[in-house]
């Protein structure tokens, strides 16, 4: 209730609406044609499908099923594997940032992934750079302990990009 009152309200004032589903409930189907961005990880699309999608050509069709309930953009993160982004007019996967250390802990991830994307939509980054900026953002976070401590900054993103 609170997820379709909340897209409700953001299209009833113009909002863009990043809808991160962690943890994956059922939701309105209606709900879905309110969604700009659709950010799930693998597991929680597939819970959204009804099947799982691991391989690449699931992923594919997993995202033109999720755009067929109305969705306008879908961005399936893979963690190491990168993200993966389609909408009605392109498609494709964005590699995993390189980074210098390995992954400690993936708490928090997600969210750092869709804090990092809304900050680069905002600041009028295309959908692409956006999806690497938070691609990085998150990479980076899964390389420290802990969810709010493990966050970069600002400077540690622009270096590597």
């Amino acid at each position: 209730e609170v997820t379709s009152y909340a897209l409700n309200k953001a299209k009833e004032f113009g909002c863009l609406t990043i809808f991160n589903p962690a943890p994956a409930l059922k939701i309105k189907e209606e709900d879905f044609k309110k969604i700009d961005f659709f950010t799930p990880n693998e597991t929680e699309a597939s819970f959204y499908l009804n099947r799982k999608i691991e391989t690449k050509k699931e992923i594919v069709e997993g995202s033109k099923d999720l755009l067929n309930k109305g969705i306008k953009n879908v961005v399936i993160t893979l963690g190491s594997r990168g993200v993966y982004f389609q909408n009605s007019k392109e498609s494709y996967f964005v590699e995993a940032a390189n980074l210098k250390n390995e992954a400690v802990d993936t708490t928090g991830a997600g969210d750092a992934f869709n804090g990092a994307f809304a900050t680069a939509l905002c600041e009028g980054k295309s959908v692409n750079e956006a999806i690497k900026f938070a691609n990085c953002y998150a990479g980076i976070s899964t390389t420290r302990i802990g969810t709010a401590n493990s966050m970069p900054s600002r400077d540690e993103i622009d270096k590597i990009l």
